[in-house]
């Protein structure tokens, strides 16, 4: 063996080791602060790679009941390994932060992100919806429930676009008799969860409440990329009765696996829109949308119901660019504030300017 060769493989000499261990490690910094919730999470260099470290916002140090969900957090996230999940690697007291979780940095955008910049496709979509399964399938073999799944938690790498799950602040296990309560983001929360949150009787979410916040996640993504098959596995995902849904996540992964012979887009695409109709009945407030009776306009990454359609039509006969009549439409079939917000609404009023901007030009 060279000089050379002994520069470029084989174990560290005892020096070498001596400076791995003693490297310093580069500045914690602000990488994100929850508005509404107890963490704060800050990015550090370690040995050339990035880590993150969530630990408590100053005003919920030092109190015991928020040092406990972060240590549950630590504790659950810790024994999961798995491909599509991000990893908990430790758990440290940092001077002047106090005890943080160590995780893995993933270089990626969420699921929320991708959707709203329009960069969702049909063969991505059911990827994500299938390593998801995977992530979650593994999940529940440990006993172990997500409880917010939502497409913010769903981080999708630049590389490879896959899946890694994040967030474990609300999950909870069997393992655990602490900390036991209705948990999740309303518009992805299932109704059984929801009753118990109102006070009504109910019961802790299992793994069939995860699967209905897939189905919710998987509604939209079929809605925008005009995915029938996956519309109709949303469908029964997101039945409000939990019995009525799949057994397991396995199931779930199993039906997206088959592609049915003989499906009419219309109907897929009605069924589909009437999960996320559902979803909205559920978190209490109006709304004025109706699945579709014929068979909705598909436009680039998103396909638009008979009432947008007629909303448009009605724009494009006015011949004028005044888009209230288009706005106060959109406004009708996302009732909330927070479905304001979604990156389906965007998506849509994006669609709907285009096709009214096409038909302009068109025009004599």
């Amino acid at each position: 063996m060279t000089d050379t060769d002994a520069l470029t493989s084989g174990f560290l000499s005892g020096d070498e080791q001596h400076i791995l261990d003693t490297e310093e490690k580069g500045p914690a910094e602000d990488y994100y602060t929850s508005k509404t919730g107890m963490c704060r999470i800050l990015r550090q260099r370690r040995y050339g790679r990035v880590h993150l470290l969530k630990t408590l916002k100053a005003e919920f140090r030092g109190q015991e009941f928020f040092e406990a969900a972060l240590q549950k957090e630590f504790q659950i996230g810790y024994q999961l390994q798995h491909e599509h999940i991000c990893r908990t690697m430790g758990w440290e007291q940092v001077e002047g932060t106090g005890p943080c979780i160590v995780m893995e940095y993933i270089d990626g955008i969420t699921l929320q992100q991708l959707m709203a910049e329009g960069r969702l496709t049909r063969p991505l979509a059911r990827q994500i919806a299938l390593e998801t399964c995977s992530a979650l399938s593994y999940m529940h073999s440990k006993q172990v429930i997500h409880r917010d799944l939502k497409p913010s938690n769903i981080m999708i790498t630049h590389a490879g676009q896959h899946v890694k799950l994040i967030d474990f602040g609300l999950s909870d296990s069997g393992d655990y008799a602490i900390l036991k309560y209705p948990a999740g983001t309303p518009f992805y929360m299932a109704p059984e969860v929801r009753s118990q949150e109102n006070g009504e009787t109910g019961r802790q979410g299992d793994g069939k409440a995860d699967i209905y916040s897939l189905g919710i996640i998987m509604a939209e993504m079929a809605r925008l990329t005009g995915d029938s098959h996956m519309q109709a596995v949303a469908a029964r995902c997101s039945k409000t009765n939990p019995a009525e849904r799949y057994e397991t996540v396995s199931a779930v992964r199993g039906a997206l696996s088959r592609q049915p012979r003989h499906l009419w887009p219309w109907v897929a695409a009605a069924i589909g829109s009437a999960a996320v109709v559902a979803a909205l009945l559920l978190t209490g407030q109006p709304t004025t949308s109706t699945p579709p009776r014929n068979t909705p306009q598909g436009h680039g990454n998103t396909v638009l119901s008979p009432q947008l359609l007629s909303a448009l039509r009605q724009q494009q006969a006015a011949d004028h660019r005044d888009t209230t009549l288009l706005r106060q439409a959109l406004d009708r079939e996302f009732p909330t504030p927070q479905l304001r917000q979604s990156p389906l609404y965007e998506q849509q009023w994006r669609t709907l300017l285009s096709l009214l901007d096409d038909s302009l030009k068109a025009a004599p």
